[in-house]
């Protein structure tokens, strides 16, 4: 390989240290928790108010993952591996003093879900050489061992735990395609199976109601795309709360009181931000945000605001609020861009082109901000294979503008996410092609 100039260096530099907020969840306080990096790992931080200083709390060299407060107290928790090996770790720490270690090393530890008091907490954990998964029950404060649920097959996490806590609400992950949902008895491990149709359905996520006789969750039953469905535990009767639609549910959140439900919509890439009043049915107004993507939509423990991640193609992602008496929309954090100068940045224009056999392909399309004639082209295309580009920041995308001065094209091809399930199989077994054929 020839030796780069150190121009180039010196330009990949800027895009490379570009920093970003990721809101984690509301601390009791009202503050929020935030992951952002000031030196080399991204590392947990509070946030007192709306442009406050970010307060580091964790210091690690190596990076730590998702955070959830534990309800009920002044503590949180994280998730953590070594050099990479995605072997995760959960720990448990305050603002203040040491963090404490919940989980065997050498093992693989998903997020837990709490008890309403956050006195317990369930979580899946995977052994090295097996493809089974543990499902275990502990106290969050680490004083006693945890105790084995259930070992079950494939990959499996919690989701929730009723009000009483006595059961959790656990999914299984098959293929983009198809997942299940079960009740699980946290005393005796029984198994009852949720939301089972004729066909395979795609769900995601998963809540109790405050009552506890329900589940609220995302199902693409019957629909082309993921809606939010109430089922009913004792009946299992569904009841669709929002409509079947070529746009899907890519996230949601209910609050502790089961009032109000908070969720966001898929539109051709672009986050689209709802609030739902579950007791009269009645949507609430909602601000209009900047056009990018809406990412760990959360609402506090009182059900009054919303926090949630933002990224849009000219900034890169910060945390925000959205206080929901008055709809007062607040930026949290305003995160630096390593030095490049906002002005110089660029929205991709969204086309639709016609492939091979005349299905209508979607792309965003990127173009250096004056130039003219012809240039060069960078078809960047994502991975997955199931997946999506999103008009989300991309400082390679950014560089390859500035730098190259290339326009750059993101399709998302046949078999993409986001588009519905007919448009997610057309790339399947000996289809595969087909996608390249897009391209």
């Amino acid at each position: 390989m020839p030796v780069a100039p150190p121009a180039i260096g010196e330009a990949l530099r800027r895009y490379q240290n570009v920093r970003n907020a990721v809101f984690q969840d509301w601390l009791p306080d009202g503050s929020m928790l935030i992951a952002t990096r000031f030196a080399q790992t991204a590392q947990l931080h509070r946030v007192a108010s709306p442009g406050a200083d970010r307060t580091q709390i964790t210091f690690f060299d190596e990076p730590v993952g998702a955070a959830a407060a534990i309800p009920g107290s002044d503590r949180f928790m994280f998730i953590k591996d070594v050099g990479g090996d995605e072997w995760f770790q959960l720990y448990t720490q305050g603002l203040t003093g040491p963090e404490t270690l919940l989980t065997q090393p050498g093992t693989r530890n998903g997020a837990a879900s709490f008890s309403r008091d956050g006195k317990l907490m369930v979580w899946d954990r995977k052994a090295k050489g097996s493809a089974d998964t543990e499902l275990l029950i502990g106290e969050t404060a680490g004083t006693t061992p945890p105790r084995l649920v259930a070992k079950l097959e494939g990959s499996v996490s919690p989701l929730d735990i009723a009000p009483d806590g006595k059961t959790a609400l656990i999914g299984r992950y098959v293929s983009v395609n198809e997942s299940q949902r079960w009740l699980i008895d946290l005393a005796t491990g029984a198994r009852t199976p949720v939301g089972v149709g004729k066909t395979r359905i795609a769900y995601g996520g998963g809540r109790f109601t405050a009552d506890g006789k329900a589940v609220i969750l995302a199902s693409d039953e019957d629909a082309e795309a993921p809606r939010l469905a109430r089922i009913d535990l004792a009946t299992g009767a569904r009841t669709w709360l929002t409509p079947a639609q070529p746009w899907g549910v890519e996230a949601f959140d209910l609050s502790r009181d089961g009032k109000i439900l908070a969720y966001t919509i898929n539109e051709d890439g672009y986050s689209r931000l709802f609030l739902r009043d579950l007791a009269t049915g009645r949507d609430l107004p909602t601000p209009t945000l900047p056009d990018g993507v809406i990412l760990g939509p959360k609402l506090n423990p009182a059900g009054d605001r919303l926090g949630f991640t933002l990224t849009t193609p000219t900034s890169n992602g910060d945390a925000w609020s959205l206080d929901l008496a008055d709809g007062k929309l607040q930026r949290w954090t305003a995160s630096e861009l390593g030095g490049l100068d906002p002005a110089d940045l660029v929205k991709p224009t969204l086309v639709r082109f016609k492939s091979f056999d005349g299905r209508s392909i979607p792309a965003f399309v990127y173009r250096p901000k004056g130039a003219t004639g012809k240039l060069p082209v960078i078809i960047d295309i994502h991975g997955g294979p199931e997946g999506q580009s999103l008009p989300s920041f991309n400082a390679a995308t950014q560089y390859r503008l500035a730098q190259i001065g290339a326009v750059v094209i993101q399709p998302n091809v046949r078999g993409s996410t986001g588009y519905g399930k007919t448009y997610l199989d057309l790339d399947n077994g000996a289809k595969r092609e087909d996608s390249v054929k897009d391209i």
